[in-house]
């Protein structure tokens, strides 16, 4: 009898933190139909926008204030299809930050209400525990695994740089989503494109084709990690074809 492939699980502890921020007010539109004309069916409207903004300092500081409340989980936590996910050990630096955050928030609050503006932040989150349990939750979590490094050995034989600094973005602290042996392979993975994209950098200065290199990359701790996050043999050929 053939031996059982083993299965990605939500590792113990495994949190998702959602973010609650907002940003709202200060900002109106005034929209005017300026022109209207019918074809049979068809109707075609020009419409003109004008935005509103009752103080443009104010405003833009409130729109950083939320993004960067944002970044806080971003910088800190794995981006996949349920959510952010970190440990109580990451989930702790998140809390500290986020608390910084909100407290600046609460004296933006008040300087904008002495200006007389209505632009208004609230930053905040709420982390939840991820069950271990949760089949459906660890299957999503295996696709983004699976997905974002079969992005990047896509991108890394086409030899684009670009492409694979976005996917690498995305892979951003992706090791948290795992223990144990599922880690290591994210963690060689993350490796081997690293390696990777310093040959086509090297290719380049040395003004070689950036494709010839690419097909020639070794990825194979990137494949083997899209096999091992693979359920069955048609996600396996899903993954490997992007």
């Amino acid at each position: 009898m053939p031996k059982k492939k083993p299965q990605y699980q939500i590792p113990p502890g495994a949190l998702i933190v959602i973010n609650t921020s907002e940003v709202w007010g200060g900002v109106s539109y005034d929209r005017t139909l300026v022109k209207e004309s019918e074809r049979g069916p068809r109707v075609k409207r020009r419409i003109q926008t004008v935005m509103i903004v009752d103080n443009k300092k104010l405003v833009a500081r409130g729109d950083k204030l939320y993004q960067d409340a944002r970044h806080v989980i971003r910088a800190r936590a794995a981006s996949t299809a349920v959510g952010f996910i970190c440990d109580d050990k990451v989930l702790k630096g998140i809390e500290a930050a986020m608390e910084v955050m909100a407290n600046q928030a609460d004296g933006f609050n008040s300087r904008a209400h002495r200006a007389g503006s209505n632009r208004r932040v609230h930053v905040g989150m709420v982390a939840t525990d991820l069950s271990t349990s949760n089949s459906a939750a660890a299957r999503e979590i295996a696709r983004t695994v699976r997905n974002i490094f079969s992005e990047m050995i896509d991108t890394l034989h086409a030899g684009d740089a670009n492409g694979l600094a976005k996917t690498l973005t995305r892979a951003r602290n992706l090791e948290l989503v795992a223990k144990g042996r599922w880690r290591a392979l994210i963690v060689a993975a993350l490796e081997n494109a690293k390696v990777a994209r310093s040959h086509l950098r090297d290719a380049k200065k040395a003004k070689k084709s950036l494709t010839h290199v690419g097909r020639r990359l070794d990825l194979s701790d990137l494949e083997k990690c899209v096999e091992a996050f693979s359920s069955d043999t048609a996600l396996r050929r899903l993954a490997m074809v992007g």
